[in-house]
């Protein structure tokens, strides 16, 4: 096929895949060492192998399918994401004093996952149907990504899920950025974030998200409570020195005095059993892949392609720099995962779809000039 003729596409395809391959299996193997030893009815790394799978058989007509043809499926995408986090509340399932999943007969989604998908898709298409020079747009021609990017950060935060919020948020605003606004714009978000901060602390955080950023801020004023999440992270994280603990034999896991251990704080465990050196040799796969869709992002012309890829980046850059500084107490403890490495359908295969599109995008960057 035409497509794949170009070398250097191949060359770029191939260790982008390796790269996310290896994490992937990474975290399956580490899924294993928390659950397995424990005893758990619901052994976690087989669901998520079944769900890797399963993002495989998805992520290949994502790949075939041409992404310019996906623009005019941004706008409708963005919308049945925004019915659907409306749904959550009519019809969702609350757990741990949150509604963040809705049932559909067999399986379960998180519609927060796939908003980020479709934030990142109608940015882009946003920037992609502007024929004008976007540093001299006057600050209100802001107002239309910005309330693309505000409704799902709202109908989020309401769940309640900081975290995902969050993510939304931020990779809006990047994108923003990305386009080369003008610099007084920049100031006009910043200040308009700012006081949007404080009207969301007043008005839209839970109690208990509002005392895990004061026990951020003061760790020691609650130990046993809101930063207890945060200590055992560390404790974990610490414990691992330079070469680890070995693998299936973290006291943090096996003794169950990390929380969520193979959800948000997976790392910690990861780090416990591998040590700073294998720590590190995760963090570099990380930062590899994301040099990798940078790279991509930046090589190809076509504007609603270059949105989409860097969007992606911003996406992947977003949870792994969120999850690791949460884990060492450099950020408050807001719920995010890392991708592919945490157990989660909705996250994995969200996160493969992503890279499929980078690889889509990559493979035509050179069509659409």
């Amino acid at each position: 096929m035409e497509i794949f003729t170009k070398k250097k596409s191949n060359t770029d395809v191939i260790f982008l895949i390796l790269l996310c391959m290896v994490i992937i299996t990474a975290g399956i193997v580490n899924l294993y060492s928390v659950t397995t030893p424990r005893g758990i009815e619901n052994q976690y790394y087989y669901n998520q192998i079944i769900w890797a799978v399963f993002g495989l058989v998805i992520c290949i007509p994502v790949v075939i399918f041409d992404y310019k043809k996906l623009e005019i499926f941004a706008y409708p995408s963005y919308v049945i994401c925004i019915l659907l986090l409306i749904g959550v509340f009519l019809f969702g399932k609350t757990a741990m004093g949150a509604k963040r999943w809705i049932h559909f007969g067999i399986f379960q989604m998180q519609p927060a996952e796939i908003t980020k998908i479709a934030v990142i898709m109608s940015v882009a298409k946003y920037f992609s149907d502007k024929k004008e020079v976007y540093n001299s747009w006057p600050v209100y021609k802001l107002l239309g990504p910005l309330i693309l990017i505000l409704i799902p950060f709202v109908l989020v935060l309401k769940q309640p899920d900081l975290g995902t919020a969050m993510i939304i948020f931020l990779i809006g605003i990047l994108l923003i950025l990305f386009n080369r606004v003008r610099f007084s714009h920049f100031i006009f978000m910043s200040i308009a974030g700012i006081g949007f901060a404080f009207l969301a602390w007043l008005k839209f955080l839970k109690p208990y998200q509002k005392k895990r950023i004061l026990a951020f801020l003061d760790p020691e004023s609650d130990v046993l409570g809101s930063a207890y999440h945060s200590i055992q992270s560390m404790i974990a994280v610490g414990s691992g020195q330079i070469f680890g603990k070995g693998y299936m034999k973290s006291t943090q896991s096996q003794f169950s005095f990390l929380p969520e251990q193979h959800t948000d704080f997976i790392f910690s465990i990861f780090a416990e059993e591998w040590g700073f050196v294998g720590s590190l040799v995760l963090i570099l796969l990380c930062i590899l892949v994301l040099i990798q869709i940078l790279r991509i992002s930046y090589s190809t012309t076509d504007i609603f392609g270059k949105n989409i890829s860097f969007g992606i980046f911003a996406y992947f850059f977003l949870h792994f720099s969120i999850n690791i500084s949460m884990l060492l107490g450099l950020l408050p403890v807001v719920g995010v995962t890392f991708p592919f490495l945490s157990y989660g359908g909705s996250s994995l295969v969200s996160s493969m779809i992503l890279i499929a599109l980078v690889i889509n995008i990559s493979i035509r960057r050179g069509r659409y000039e």
